[in-house]
């Protein structure tokens, strides 16, 4: 969100407003470093995180006239706040995370809250084509995910767990053990992954954060109720190295 804020809308001020818990307030310093070393004036508005009125901290973020709005909150806050900015009537881009995209919210609000919100998925999105993988997990979904909604954060845990099966699979019965398996992880480079970007565990492909292999994103706009594919894989471990 902050390296397309910064180079290709050409923000110059830009509010974000997340949850106060450890990932998602550490994921707002993040960003405001790569806004902050790209020349991007930046707004932080917390929020207490079990929290399902976030009507003020909306309304401080609207009121500093941001050129984009970075709303890190997902189930109960995304409802809130996609109705709170289009009631605003503000002219900021609209950001948010994966998880509000998920048919379930978008149906629940006017289609006009969530027109033209990107969002950060984890995968492409081809419609036309899909790959074998995502036809595999829509399968396992309709046949055991019954009330799970098929596109949200689930997906990030699906992907952890068919990628740590195929280390699995590869060590075979009598060999696996946690030693066994974190020097398996360890030695993957470019390796393919399910559903999802490449990954290499050599702890560094994030600074700080060596347990993180695959740390590539895509972004998607909402157009009509349905997410589209804006532009390619961008690698946020190397934006947030500089």
């Amino acid at each position: 969100f902050a390296d397309y804020s910064a180079r290709v809308l050409k923000a110059k001020k830009v509010a974000i407003v997340y949850g106060e818990f450890g990932s998602i307030t550490q994921s707002a310093t993040y960003a405001q470093k790569v806004l902050s070393d790209a020349g991007v004036q930046t707004q932080l508005v917390p929020y207490p995180i079990m929290s399902t009125d976030i009507t003020s901290p909306l309304h401080a973020a609207i009121a500093a006239d941001p050129d984009a709005i970075m709303v890190l909150a997902a189930d109960t806050g995304c409802k809130p706040a996609f109705e709170g900015l289009q009631a605003s009537g503000t002219k900021a881009a609209r950001f948010f995370v994966g998880a509000c995209a998920a048919p379930t919210i978008i149906a629940d609000v006017p289609a006009a809250a969530s027109q033209g919100a990107i969002f950060n998925v984890e995968g492409p999105i081809d419609r036309k084509h899909p790959s074998p993988d995502s036809a595999l997990y829509t399968e396992v979904i309709e046949r055991y995910g019954k009330g799970l909604d098929p596109i949200g954060a689930g997906t990030v845990s699906f992907r952890s767990f068919m990628n740590l099966y195929v280390v699995l699979r590869e060590l075979g019965a009598d060999k696996v053990s946690p030693k066994a398996i974190s020097h398996a992880l360890s030695a993957k480079v470019d390796a393919t992954s399910f559903m999802g970007h490449n990954y290499t565990c050599d702890r560094k492909q994030f600074d700080g954060l060596p347990a993180m292999c695959s740390p590539q994103q895509i972004l998607g706009v909402m157009k009509a109720r349905n997410l589209f594919q804006v532009g390619t894989w961008i690698d946020v471990g190397r934006v947030y190295a500089g």
